[in-house]
């Protein structure tokens, strides 16, 4: 039975309801982003105007081939998620910084870059939580309320029991 949180939370992130699993979000993250950057490199100019136009659509197929190979049985893939996203943070943050203000759009490509920064760096935190989870062991299951409660311990008192007698012991007397 699936509770009100759980259920939220599967429409929020349009997940298919495995427990700690944020790859179906990764995946739409990397497609947003490829997506972007299709649309900005012919309008405005280039996201990362050092490496050219070619590795540019190379950089964003490659994050369309990574969102295919995303899934919740290969933790390769999702450490490879998280290294081309944090990377890409890097490279196209210092880029909108250095280049901030200069050239033709550059107003335009400023606000593209940081949006894009913004969809990748959502990628990599939802990368790294679902690494973390396949590392502890905790992908496709729920957490319980009492997880990180301690168990409850009963402690009897002996002495009251070591005292006690029952009537047959005082018939004999």
């Amino acid at each position: 039975m699936e509770n009100g949180y759980s259920s939220w939370k599967s429409s929020l992130l349009f997940g298919d309801g495995i427990p700690h699993y944020y790859g179906d979000t990764v995946r739409q993250l990397f497609i947003a982003t490829a997506v972007l950057s299709f649309i900005v490199v012919p309008l405005w100019g280039d996201l990362l105007p050092f490496v050219g136009v070619v590795p540019q659509v190379a950089a964003a197929l490659l994050l369309v081939l990574l969102a295919g190979f995303t899934s919740a049985h290969n933790q390769l893939v999702m450490i490879a998620n998280a290294t081309v996203s944090g990377v890409s943070v890097l490279l196209i943050e210092s880029t909108a910084i250095a280049l901030r203000g200069q050239g033709e759009h550059a107003s335009a490509l400023f606000y593209a870059r940081e949006a894009a920064v913004l969809l990748l760096i959502a990628a990599l935190y939802f990368s790294i939580k679902t690494i973390r989870a396949m590392m502890t062991g905790k992908l496709g299951h729920a957490d319980t309320s009492l997880e990180f409660d301690e168990p409850i311990q009963t402690h009897e008192d002996t002495s009251v029991q070591a005292n006690e007698r029952s009537i047959s012991d005082y018939d004999g007397d």
